[in-house]
Parts: C-alpha cells; sequence; structure tokens
C-alpha cells in the first residue's frame, strides 16, 4: 500500500482500497447473517433481534428494544415471533412485574450452533495464517470501526424519517 511522506499510513489510494475491502466485507457479511436467518425461518429483523439475545443471555425487552433501535411495540412482535419459533421466553421480572426479561432457551443455541460451526472452524484456519501481533491489530482496528460505526448509526438518527432531496 503506498503512502504518504515515507510513513506507515495509507495515502488516498491506500484509504480507496481499503474502503473497497471492507465494503465488500460488509456485503459478505450481510448476505452470511440474512442466509443464516433463512435458515433458521426467521426475518432478518428478528434474526438481528434474537442474535443480540444470543449474545447477551438475557435483555429486558426495553433493552432489547433500545439496542435493535426498534420502538417496544415492534420488539413486542418480533419477541412474539421468536417465542412461537421456539428461540426465546419471556420471564416475568420477581420484582417488576412489568418488566419482561427475554433468554434465549437451548434450542435457539443449538441450532445457532449448527449452522455456524463451519464459519467458526474456517475462522480458525484463517487465524493460523496471522501471528498474535497482527490479529491484534485487525482486533484494534475492527473494534475502533465498530465503535466510528455506531457513533455514525447515533447522527443518522438524529436525520428526520424519510427526508426528500431536491
Amino acid at each position: 500500500m503506498a503512502t504518504t511522506n515515507g510513513s506507515a499510513r495509507p495515502d488516498l489510494a491506500g484509504q480507496v482500497a481499503l474502503m473497497a475491502v471492507g465494503r465488500d466485507f460488509n456485503a459478505a457479511h450481510v448476505l452470511y447473517h440474512t442466509m443464516l436467518a433463512e435458515l433458521m425461518g426467521l426475518a432478518p429483523g428478528d434474526y438481528r433481534c434474537l442474535d443480540l439475545i444470543l449474545r447477551e443471555g438475557t435483555l429486558t425487552a426495553g433493552t432489547l428494544a433500545q439496542r435493535a433501535r426498534l420502538t417496544t411495540g415492534a420488539v413486542t412482535g418480533v419477541v412474539d415471533r421468536l417465542e412461537r419459533a421456539g428461540y426465546v421466553r419471556r420471564i416475568r421480572d420477581s420484582r417488576d412485574r412489568r418488566r419482561v426479561h427475554v433468554t434465549t432457551v437451548t434450542r435457539s443455541i443449538e441450532r445457532f450452533a449448527q449452522y455456524t460451526e463451519p464459519l467458526r472452524a474456517a475462522l480458525r484456519g484463517l487465524e493460523r495464517d496471522f501471528d498474535a501481533a497482527e490479529l491484534e491489530t485487525v482486533r484494534r482496528y475492527l473494534l475502533r470501526l465498530t465503535e466510528l460505526l455506531r457513533r455514525e448509526a447515533d447522527e443518522l438518527a438524529a436525520y428526520p424519517a424519510n427526508p426528500r432531496f431536491p
């Protein structure tokens, strides 16, 4: 990758190339998870919510709504569908009966693991091509990129819905 001023930082062409790889990665990532949702019999939005619950183990419905950027009413529908499909169950909060926790059931974890094991195995093989320092650099880059994208999503959320351009 070409650099400016002899530094290790990429020049404009290098930045454009990195962005192109990033876009390709994102498209492949979205395609993979869309296909995974389909295999699990879920709409992409419902799958996204299930993924959030799988990562946390248990979330309140309100927290799920906030993290998925959905209304609480929309989350009620999502949780209804996930519960009917056997992926989650609701648990009433023992201290506040108005509060509902959503947790995965064993079936959802097993099914998710069944479909994702081939990718996890391939990733273990891919990681062997890099040393620990390289993997740490990739990890740091992805963490910072994730933070950046979340901040940018927050900024986009401030725009009016369905803006009309002249």
